[in-house]
């Protein structure tokens, strides 16, 4: 299962550690089940997504635009201000399957989960990029 993340610059690794535990909660899933957090490519260096990454030791990947999902089903008008796309978390998320779980947010990051079929690659994702290096992707594949 992916996990696509959006957060604000102030939110900590603890603030998505804590969304990410409670959407997995929803839907009867732990941290076992996640394959990697996604987000977009600009997102990459958010200190708070690279330490939640780092702590559950699953990579991080960032999505090129062209990549994205189109269309989410929950929009933000804020991020289309913003950044000129409708979403992060769940276009993220749709570029790797169909949505788990719609986006769910806290004061400063939001979440959506997507379910994929393993093994995947995320390493050969098109248009992809992986995040520090003192990332683990060992779960991303060869």
């Amino acid at each position: 299962m992916i996990v696509g993340l959006g957060a604000r610059q102030s939110a900590s690794a603890d603030d998505v550690l804590a969304l990410v535990s409670q959407c997995l909660r929803q839907r009867n899933l732990t941290r076992t089940d996640v394959l990697a957090f996604v987000t977009h490519r600009d997102k990459l260096a958010h200190p708070a997504l690279i330490a939640a990454a780092t702590h559950w030791g699953v990579s991080l990947t960032g999505i090129e635009d062209t990549d994205m999902a189109a269309a989410a089903p929950t929009p933000s008008a804020r991020v289309e201000a913003l950044f000129g796309r409708p979403s992060v978390a769940e276009a993220s998320a749709m570029a790797f399957g169909p949505l788990l779980l719609t986006k769910q947010k806290s004061a400063n990051v939001t979440c959506a989960l997507a379910m994929v079929q393993p093994p995947v690659d995320l390493s050969a994702a098109p248009s992809t990029a992986m995040a520090s290096s003192t990332v683990p992707t060992s779960l991303a594949g060869p």
